[in-house]
């Protein structure tokens, strides 16, 4: 069946749709980086120079690159950079509003997407690997770190309680049990002749049953008959 497609041109057909298909979403990811780039070099300008911490305005401040993992691909900005008196150190205040940790070069959207992958695939080889099927180049290394980072941030939290489940009312429970023997076939049933004292041709075997129920389940039939519900 495969040569007699490859010799329709069918194989070649479903090559160049598999190509084509690849190559556009390469393109679709490449315009979606560059875009982003732009979105977030954009938003970088517009953040001000205050330290994020006592809300004064930082010294000596400079523009510095910086170089993020997206989930479309790296992008590469300028981010500006001060001296905060408060701290005593230097700060970038897009860092801290796009909540990025310290020295972190990962976008929250691609933690998340590495974190999610690995909890799914069981394994960092195996989500690495996932991921980079689809165009997300991250190293089982990184997604091990993020979901390291992640587990120790959910630990701090406090939960809220769940909700306690709604009790039953309180029943009476009838339980009715009973032990009986019932005679089956032993290994030599059928032997002719009179059998020896280490014969067993009837095996005597003990049966357990019981009926449980609840109180409120009785009735009656019309003749005054019990009966379970």
């Amino acid at each position: 069946m495969i040569c007699e497609l490859e010799g329709n041109g069918l194989g070649a057909a479903t090559n160049w749709l598999r190509e084509i298909e690849q190559q556009r979403v390469a393109e679709g990811r490449e315009w979606a980086r560059k875009k982003l780039e732009e979105d977030i070099q954009s938003q970088a300008i517009q953040v001000p120079a205050i330290c994020p911490k006592s809300g004064v305005a930082l010294h000596k401040t400079r523009w510095r690159p910086m170089q993020l993992k997206t989930s479309v691909g790296a992008v590469n900005v300028q981010v500006q950079w001060g001296k905060s008196a408060a701290l005593g150190q230097w700060v970038c205040p897009a860092r801290a509003q796009w909540g990025l940790a310290a020295y972190q070069k990962v976008t929250p959207e691609l933690q998340e997407l590495a974190c999610f992958t690995a909890t799914k695939t069981g394994s960092y080889e195996d989500a690495a690997v996932t991921m980079r099927r689809f165009g997300c180049e991250v190293s089982d290394d990184l997604i091990h770190h993020h979901v390291q980072q992640s587990g120790q941030v959910c630990a701090a939290l406090a939960l809220p309680m769940p909700p306690v489940p709604d009790h039953e009312p309180e029943y009476s429970l009838v339980i009715m049990m009973d032990a009986w023997l019932v005679r089956e076939r032993g290994p030599h049933w059928g032997k002719q002749g009179e059998p020896p004292p280490d014969d067993k041709r009837v095996d005597w075997r003990e049966v357990k049953s019981a009926v449980i129920y609840r109180l409120e389940q009785r009735a009656e039939t019309a003749s005054g008959r019990g009966m379970l519900v």
